[in-house]
């Protein structure tokens, strides 16, 4: 995974697997250890087939839990600035496994997207499994780019 998003070994969070998600869409998961890191990336191609997904547990500020990029060359979208589907399928591998459990059972997290495109998002995670079902929930802010009318 690591040589096909252009980083080292190294650069991915070994704590934690590269897990396919789906909550309606299915994304590959990849954790990485550091905001550097996940800077870094850059996609060589569509070796995936499906949406890529990578997070680190660092934010652009102090008022971020997490940071993530979402690539998905397959469905035409070269990077995206805020991804809903892939932030569900986020909170609920965190809630799988254990990242940010809260006493109450929930994950609860803000997510920074979009930088590396110039159009920073925040996105807010709710997420809680009760065997194996996950209520899972994402909203959030997004930076408003453009308005049109469909003339039919």
């Amino acid at each position: 995974v690591a040589r096909s998003i252009g980083l080292d070994r190294d650069d991915i969070a070994r704590d934690y697997p590269c897990e396919f998600v789906s909550t309606g869409l299915e994304f590959l998961i990849v954790p990485v250890r550091s905001l550097e890191a996940l800077r870094r990336i850059r996609m060589t191609g569509n070796e995936f087939g499906r949406g890529l997904y990578a997070f680190c547990e660092q934010g652009y500020d102090s008022t971020q839990d997490l940071a993530a990029r979402m690539f998905a060359r397959s469905l035409g979208v070269f990077e995206d600035a805020a991804t809903g589907s892939a932030a569900g399928c986020l909170a609920g591998y965190l809630s799988k496994h254990g990242l940010g459990v809260a006493a109450d059972g929930h994950v609860r997290a803000s997510l920074a997207q979009g930088y590396e495109v110039g159009r920073p998002s925040a996105l807010y995670l709710d997420a809680c499994r009760t065997g194996e079902a996950f209520e899972i929930r994402v909203g959030g802010r997004v930076r408003f780019v453009a308005e049109g009318e469909w003339l039919l």
